[in-house]
């Protein structure tokens, strides 16, 4: 019998949650409806749960095999769901004795292709399936948390850390060199080239006063001082 896989990762690790709070006598794709779980997907789910034995050909719950599910610790739980995926994986395990669990994902693709002569795809599917149900054995990390740990070092590589100095603060940045502008040619004309040129705006505010000699007084030193000067 080929290796079967889950087209949805969560749907079947949702299936697996739900089967420890409740498992029903039988588990069909409507049982899954009615979850909520793997909508249009229900198909393959089933397919590696009976490959687990948890169900039978007609669906209905293996009683032995379903023992692990009522245990409500954790780890009592995947001491009882160890051997269910060691059995239903008996060949890999003959092969690869402990190793199998961790398995590089490349090998274990390489060993379903050869074992099942499936596509590429396939096997990387088989491949990861496996590898989730070993994570839920408490085998092997789960998919989730690798792709947390991968994306914190990437984060780390992207985004290294300021050293900062002994009073606890980052360094000062060394400031750029000034580097004068020079006026471009020709913005005059095609021969011409001239040097920017600045404008300074003053403001004065007069005094309100009636006098008049105030304000000649303000304007002859406006003009001896400012514009002829």
């Amino acid at each position: 019998m080929p290796h079967p896989y889950a087209s949805t990762i969560p749907g079947l690790l949702s299936l697996l949650e739900q089967l420890r709070t409740s498992f029903p006598a039988s588990i069909t794709a409507d049982t899954l409806k009615k979850w909520g779980i793997a909508s249009n997907n229900e198909g393959p789910i089933i397919s590696v749960i009976r490959f687990l034995g948890l169900i039978d050909k007609e669906n209905n719950k293996v009683t032995e095999n379903s023992k692990a599910f009522v245990q409500h610790d954790d780890g009592d739980f995947q001491k009882l769901f160890e051997p269910i995926v060691k059995n239903a994986y008996k060949e890999l395990f003959e092969l690869n004795q402990e190793k199998a669990w961790t398995l590089d994902r490349n090998k274990l693709i390489g060993y379903f292709r050869q074992s099942d002569n499936t596509s590429a795809r396939v096997g990387l599917q088989q491949a990861i399936t496996f590898e989730a149900l070993a994570a839920f054995s408490g085998k092997r990390e789960p998919l989730a948390e690798k792709a947390k740990s991968q994306e914190k070092g990437a984060q780390k590589i992207k985004d290294p850390k300021v050293k900062k100095t002994s009073d606890g603060k980052a360094p000062a940045q060394p400031a750029l060199p000034f580097v004068p502008v020079q006026p471009a040619a020709g913005l005059h004309g095609p021969e011409k080239s001239t040097p920017f040129s600045m404008s300074v705006r003053i403001e004065i505010s007069l005094p309100v006063t009636t006098d008049q000699a105030v304000y000649d007084k303000i304007f002859k030193s406006i003009k001896e001082n400012l514009m002829n000067g």
